[in-house]
């Protein structure tokens, strides 16, 4: 690459960067002013600026005009969240702590519940609902609070569990998995909460 064309690549990337951050001043300054006609001129200048200079960015420097067609998009469809500024937690403060839910037989194997007719999206799902339901109960210790929802969970798996079959007669373990972010490696931990055996 010559160096003029590298010079017109590092003004395109520095002037994406610069529109972006336009963009996120003003997408700010509009949450917390209320609405009216010169904000809304403001916005309507800016994002046609963006649009202009993605244009011009797509004919000038091919090769940044990628990035700049994601800021017009961005920009354009989203006034509230502008690349590559952000200031939503999920993306500015991640977690450092996940958990799943997870189904073991008395082997400690993992005990595939979607065979049963329990996606184990919605279980996880329907046991954050019943925890979240046992906290608001004021239910404070956690494990407790984890045992109610693992029996209603149990209840289900029950509901479930085939007449014939490995699982008609298999004790199910109901068993949270944290994952935990710490020093740069991720730990895993096990934690069984209830088991439920066939009536």
């Amino acid at each position: 690459m010559s160096s003029a064309g590298a010079l017109t690549l590092v003004v395109a990337v520095a002037a994406s960067w610069g529109v972006a951050l336009t963009g996120w001043v003003a997408s700010d300054r509009h949450s917390r002013d209320r609405p009216n006609a010169s904000s809304k001129r403001w916005r309507i200048a800016t994002m046609s600026l963006v649009v202009a200079s993605a244009i011009t960015a797509a004919i000038v420097a091919p090769a940044a005009s990628v990035f700049w067609l994601f800021v017009a998009l961005n920009f354009a469809v989203g006034l509230r969240e502008n690349v590559p500024f952000s200031r939503y937690p999920m993306f500015s403060n991640p977690e450092t702590k996940a958990w799943s839910l997870r189904f073991e037989d008395s082997r400690g194997q993992a005990v595939k519940i979607g065979k049963i007719g329990l996606a184990p999206h919605i279980a996880k799902k329907r046991f954050a609902t019943e925890l979240r339901a046992a906290r608001e109960r004021g239910m404070r210790d956690v494990a407790d609070a984890r045992r109610t929802a693992a029996g209603v969970m149990a209840g289900l798996v029950e509901q479930h569990r085939p007449p014939g079959g490995p699982l008609a007669a298999c004790p199910i373990t109901i068993v949270m998995v944290e994952y935990i972010l710490e020093s740069g490696q991720l730990r895993r931990v096990k934690i069984p909460i209830l088991e439920t055996s066939p009536q």
